[in-house]
């Protein structure tokens, strides 16, 4: 499956109940900054392409998510991610690397305008159906950051989540965010993670994940873009509990 999202010149981002939010989709202004979402399925020994237009510009690929399709547990593999030009039926790779999913780009470049390709194949860490998020971004996205550092407490029901989402300003530069799960009361291991917001699906796509009762903390470098933190049952819950969990971002 391909899926495009346009990121915006200003995004915002509404509270909503139980500690989750939903932050208003992007509005096209002009053709100078924009992003879109690679998503599909990676088969075990398999490769997916998707082909996209330049307009000519800084480029960032970031390989973002990778998660099984049947369980959505984070899979830890590294695949390569690669960029070319289209060549009959794949991509003509000029360049390429393996890595894990992170938020920030694993391939920054300069592309003329023209027609190109970004590739992910499997290296051998995949071994079943996992559904993968790469983002594009081409030139600066005029963003607002969301307030940092902020609060993130809420309840957590049985089988539930509650997701927040964040932004980080546009711009040529990585910075860093810390997330951290304060706390758990009544103390018990629930699911933290972070990840990548899909505007196009409502979700968070994740990134890394930690099984955590408190103290639990992610410190990772970060692009421009629209990021989410997720707190989930595991299926361990037997009573709901309440969680207060700190973002800082740039």
């Amino acid at each position: 499956m391909r899926s495009l999202a346009l990121a915006l010149i200003v995004l915002s981002v509404a509270g909503a109940g139980c500690g989750d939010s939903t932050p208003t989709e992007p509005t096209p202004q002009g053709a100078s900054a924009f992003t879109e979402t690679f998503t599909g399925t990676l088969k075990a020994s398999g490769t997916a392409f998707y082909s996209f237009g330049a307009i000519g510009g800084n480029v960032a690929i970031t390989f973002a998510s990778l998660t099984n399709t049947m369980t959505g547990a984070v899979v830890g593999a590294t695949p390569r991610i690669g960029l070319g030009i289209p060549a009959g039926t794949g991509c003509g790779l000029s360049t390429s690397l393996t890595s894990a999913a992170a938020l920030s780009a694993q391939i920054v470049t300069t592309l003329a305008p023209g027609i190109y390709c970004v590739s992910i194949t499997d290296t051998g860490g995949v071994t079943a159906d996992s559904d993968f998020a790469i983002r594009i971004t081409q030139g600066s996205l005029a963003l607002l950051s969301t307030t940092s550092p902020e609060t993130f407490n809420s309840n957590l029901s049985v089988n539930g989540s509650s997701t927040r989402t964040f932004t980080v300003a546009g711009g040529t530069g990585t910075g860093l965010a810390t997330v951290r799960l304060d706390s758990v009361s009544p103390s018990t291991v629930i699911g933290f993670g972070i990840g990548l917001w899909r505007f196009d699906t409502g979700t968070c796509s994740l990134t890394q994940v930690i099984n955590s009762s408190g103290g639990a903390q992610f410190s990772l470098p970060i692009d421009q873009g629209t990021y989410c933190v997720r707190v989930f049952d595991t299926g361990t819950l037997t009573n709901p509990v309440a969680f207060a969990a700190n973002l800082i971002h740039p």
